[in-house]
């Protein structure tokens, strides 16, 4: 039995063998592909244009959430009398609104927040390891990283819960005013069906009194049918009696008559409104989505981060530094993107209102003072006396200082 256990625990153990073989050359397959890809200036074309798209999108849906608030307003306006909830409803929507708005801008912020640690991400630290050439680079690239890995920013932690809530509140708000229409939807029916009732017995009612009437004065004059037709009767006789009840009814009638009239623009309304409003919740479960991802750049940097620290600690191989040149590859078209996604949404909250031109120019003018700072900061000379975790320069070669200024000057400046 043992030796059968044995048996079965070395075919297991050969099997996981052949198995992280395997799927070591599957991961060493994808990061020589990925670089392949990233090398293609056409895919890269197209990288940036998938970041950028979610600014097209989230400008779509805000004129979308713009629209719906609108006629939200208008059908409050008109029938919010008669359903006195749906002012309520249309205040928690107007909520939601403004979450959505706040969180648009906050996504700006954390794109250019991004951005920037990117940059640092890629002309700095990552440079910093592709180029060590000694042990004292090796420990120094260590500390550096773990300074890196433990700095705060705490607005993309607010994104990453800010969009899911925001997500679960529309969803809960679009199923309560879903249940609410449908229970006022059976209460309007019932009321148009007791509505037609009524108005059908007063038809049979005013029917019968005008037959009645019909046959008085038939009995009265041989004109009798001209005298119904032209409704001509006498006072002082059942005729007038009959007459006057009849008109009652026939208002009651026409009053019933207007009551149901209205029911079916409020059915209407409300069948809109609940068809507007649930329309636009797979685009806000898709933006929420896409934007809590852009939300998780920096925490995806970190592990990137500690993970080449640890493996800084153990040394450097071939494999590795194809892992830095992946991460450093990805840098500049997210940069790009980001910048892109920031540009084209700034463009849509200036046309709402929610920020200005001036504070476009602003912004760029800041962002431009940070990519040259960063890159100076990145091409300084080194000190000779540095201290391990001092922040130095890598040193580099002119040939290879210029080489990197030429073909990565551009992943630096932001796109308007």
């Amino acid at each position: 039995m043992a030796a059968s256990e044995a048996a079965i625990q070395a075919a297991h153990n050969r099997w996981k063998a052949k198995e992280s073989s395997r799927a070591y050359v599957e991961s060493d397959d994808f990061i020589q592909d990925a670089l392949r890809q990233l090398g293609d200036m056409v895919r890269v074309s197209e990288f940036e244009e998938n970041v950028k798209q979610s600014g097209t999108w989230a400008s779509e849906i805000d004129e979308r959430f713009a629209n719906v608030t609108n006629n939200f307003e208008e059908i409050a306006e008109g029938h919010g009398k008669d359903f006195l909830e749906l002012g309520n409803y249309l205040d928690e929507w107007k909520g939601l609104n403004q979450q959505w708005v706040e969180h648009l801008l906050m996504s700006r912020e954390v794109a250019t927040e991004h951005g920037i640690i990117l940059r640092r991400f890629d002309r700095w630290f990552l440079d910093m390891i592709l180029h060590i050439d000694d042990q004292e680079d090796r420990l120094d690239a260590i500390i550096e990283l773990e300074e890196f890995i433990l700095e705060k920013h705490d607005k993309p932690q607010k994104m990453s819960q800010a969009w899911p809530d925001l997500r679960r509140e529309i969803r809960s708000f679009v199923s309560r005013l879903d249940h609410y229409i449908k229970e006022l939807g059976v209460e309007l029916n019932e009321a148009a069906r007791i509505l037609r009732a009524q108005i059908g017995d007063l038809a049979k009612e005013i029917l019968v009194l005008e037959r009645e009437m019909h046959r008085s004065r038939l009995m009265l004059t041989l004109g009798g049918t001209f005298l119904t037709i032209l409704g001509i009767v006498s006072a002082e006789t059942p005729l007038e009696n009959d007459r006057k009840e009849r008109d009652a009814k026939d208002e009651k009638r026409r009053q019933k008559q207007d009551e149901l009239n209205k029911i079916n623009p409020r059915q209407d309304a409300l069948a809109f409104l609940k068809i507007d409003v649930g329309n636009l919740q797979p685009y806000t479960d898709l933006i929420c989505e896409r934007l809590f991802l852009f939300s998780e750049v920096w925490a995806s940097v970190q592990v990137q981060s500690t993970q080449f620290r640890e493996h800084l600690k153990g040394g450097m191989d071939a494999r590795f530094r194809r892992e830095v040149q992946l991460a450093q590859a990805a840098t500049g078209p997210l940069i790009r993107g980001l910048d892109a996604y920031s540009a084209e949404l700034g463009s849509r909250l200036v046309r709402t209102g929610h920020l200005t031109v001036e504070q476009l120019f602003e912004e760029k003018k800041a962002l431009f003072r940070i990519a040259d700072q960063i890159k100076r900061w990145s091409e300084q000379e080194p000190d000779p006396r540095r201290e391990k975790g001092r922040r130095t320069g890598v040193q580099k070669d002119p040939a290879t200082r210029e080489r990197v200024k030429l073909e990565r000057m551009a992943e630096t400046l932001p796109k308007n």
